[in-house]
């Protein structure tokens, strides 16, 4: 991918990525990449010149993990203090896009609040990874396959109480119990290589360089009507990979600024 990539085009490759995760999920079957036309040709206006069709040189290959996982929670976490608007939160987060190291992550503001209780707050709330599946075959019988509901785990009010609340100040005290029901980035020993601290540094830098450019005179807008009403709910947000497709942000200008 060159510097001069018109956004146009990433945008356009992130739809149909985005169009063909959501149809993993609901459709039975789904065309292989080498006939999925679209997706090539998307791809190859933003990486003129590669060999899309080589197995491994697919740029998908690097796209694919961090469009599944990142950019989930971080939007998440981004339209959350957004609809929150508690600046002290905002402040800390964007405080650490500024400077992203480990000891600003940890930094906690005047209400004890840190980058790391926000960021982890939103994979506990919003994991990105729902649902961990795994088929096993032992000997001549047929395949088991069992399933780990990490959502379940993270929304559970037995162990986490006000569970559906986005309350990082959880994260101070948080018991025995609670990090080992914290399963976004699995359990041990099968943990994720994100898990110390990589995967929360990166959705916290994403969020917050947002939230740094999009200030209070940009509000999340909607034309749909049910949309609204959930971001003005200050209720838990839908977790689903197509919800709040129409949501976008618009410029609130002051009224003398009209």
């Amino acid at each position: 991918m060159t510097d001069d990539i018109d956004n146009t085009l990433l945008i356009d490759l992130a739809a149909v990525i985005h169009k063909n995760r959501v149809e993993t999920k609901t459709e039975s079957t789904l065309p292989d990449f080498k006939d999925n036309p679209d997706l090539q040709a998307k791809l190859s206006a933003v990486f003129p010149g590669r060999d899309i069709l080589n197995v491994r040189s697919n740029p998908l290959n690097q796209i694919l993990p961090s469009f599944e996982t990142v950019w989930w929670v971080a939007l998440r976490l981004f339209m959350e203090l957004h609809r929150r608007d508690k600046q002290d939160e905002i402040e800390t987060l964007v405080a650490f896009a500024q400077h992203p190291t480990d000891a600003q992550l940890k930094t906690e503001n005047e209400n004890g609040i840190s980058a790391k209780f926000l960021v982890k707050e939103a994979f506990r709330l919003y994991p990105p990874t729902r649902r961990i599946r795994r088929t096993y075959l032992f000997s001549d019988n047929s395949p088991i396959t069992c399933t780990a509901d990490v959502e379940a785990c993270q929304i559970d009010e037995k162990v986490w109480g006000d569970a559906m609340k986005f309350k990082p100040e959880r994260w101070k005290r948080a018991r025995v119990v609670q990090d080992l029901s914290f399963l976004a980035f699995g359990g041990r020993p099968f943990l994720c290589p994100a898990s110390q601290d990589f995967g929360l540094r990166v959705v916290g830098l994403i969020s917050g360089v947002l939230l740094d450019v999009f200030h209070d005179e940009w509000v999340l807008e909607s034309n749909m009507v049910e949309d609204m009403k959930e971001l003005r709910s200050g209720e838990r947000l839908l977790n689903d990979r197509d919800a709040y497709d129409g949501v976008f942000l618009d410029l609130n200008y002051p009224d003398h600024l009209q």
